[in-house]
């Protein structure tokens, strides 16, 4: 809605969206601390694989962000 309205560009929008992506992750494991070494090396794994794929669409984002340019031209047709 943001992006679309024009207050933020798309690549801000991305990164934004990448940041709350790996925000999630680390809100389980601050109030998972004092669980079991079990449950949180699940937890670790769950921000372990959300930061890979931040990572992977960094790396990636130029052709992320172009994708998604034509999509929202698309959408606006």
């Amino acid at each position: 809605a943001i992006t679309g309205s024009g207050v933020i560009s798309i690549s801000l929008g991305l990164v934004l969206l990448m940041g709350a992506n790996i925000g999630a992750g680390l809100i389980p494991l601050v109030l998972g601390w004092n669980e079991p070494q079990m449950a949180r090396r699940m937890l670790f794994g769950n921000l372990f694989f959300r930061c890979s794929g931040v990572i992977i669409a960094l790396i990636l984002m130029p052709l992320i962000q172009d994708k998604i340019d034509i999509h929202t031209l698309i959408n606006y047709a």
